[in-house]
C-alpha cells in the first residue's frame, strides 16, 4: 500500500512540476520576446506544404502596445 501512495505523490508532484515549467515559460515571455512559438512554427510548415513557399515576418510587441 505504501508504494501506491509513492507512486500517486510522485504523480501529483510531476503534474504540478510541469505547471510550474509552463508557467515560468510564460513568464519569461515577458522579460525575454521568444524567436518563435510551436504553433509559428507549426504554421510555417504548413505553409511550405501548401504553398511550396513561406513568406513570414514576425514582430514582437512588448508589454502596453497595441495591434492595429
Amino acid at each position: 500500500m505504501r508504494a501506491v501512495w509513492r507512486i500517486v505523490v510522485l504523480l501529483i508532484l510531476s503534474g504540478l512540476s510541469l505547471q510550474l515549467y509552463f508557467a515560468a515559460r510564460i513568464g519569461l515571455m515577458r522579460v525575454v520576446a521568444p524567436q518563435s512559438t510551436t504553433f509559428q512554427r507549426s504554421e510555417m510548415a504548413r505553409l511550405v506544404r501548401e504553398q511550396g513557399r513561406i513568406t513570414w515576418t514576425q514582430t514582437w510587441r512588448h508589454k502596453g502596445a497595441r495591434s492595429v
